[in-house]
């Protein structure tokens, strides 16, 4: 497991990351930078933070993502 951490020293499995940026449809920017379908700019802290505040349910969810 490869964890990465965001700015609020929150925890996450890089797989998770890479799976939230495609089940939400992201687009690459730049380095640790996306942007959501509604235009939005998430640097890759502000996933990290989403994937932390997500329930234990919606993280197992999210891991089988694309299986």
């Amino acid at each position: 497991m490869n964890f990465k951490q965001s700015k609020n020293d929150n925890w996450a499995d890089q797989m998770l990351v890479e799976k939230y940026i495609l089940q939400n449809d992201f687009t690459y920017v730049a380095p640790g930078t996306y942007e959501c379908p509604g235009g939005h700019i998430w640097n890759e802290c502000h996933i990290i933070d989403s994937i932390n505040n997500m329930t234990v349910e919606q993280q197992l969810e999210l891991s089988k993502y694309g299986e």
